[in-house]
């Protein structure tokens, strides 16, 4: 069975499988969504962070290298939500050095 952590992240709602967190052990979302904070697999956790731009984050999770933005998304807006990020997500990722 494939454990789903579920993130509110300022309003939006995303889901992401749980391997995906574990590549990135210890970042702040995988330790949210770990057992050792959350034994509720079915809750929703709550991050107070813009929700438009928290799928750039997860991106780079994916992929793990660059994150590509569309024109039309300002590269300022997201630097400044991934400096955020990587302090959520542990600034050794580099989050900000990623986004192009």
């Amino acid at each position: 069975m494939v454990y789903i952590a579920r993130f509110n992240v300022g309003g939006k709602y995303f889901e992401v499988p749980m391997s995906t967190l574990e590549r990135f052990p210890e970042t702040m979302l995988a330790r949210m969504a770990s057992e050792t904070w959350n034994d509720d697999p079915q809750s929703v956790m709550f991050i107070e962070r813009d929700g438009v731009n928290f799928h750039y984050c997860l991106d780079y999770m994916r992929d793990g290298s660059k994150v590509h933005l569309p024109l039309a998304v300002s590269r300022e807006s997201i630097s400044t939500e991934a400096l955020t990020m990587d302090d959520f997500m542990d600034r050794d990722h580099g989050l900000k050095k990623s986004v192009s």
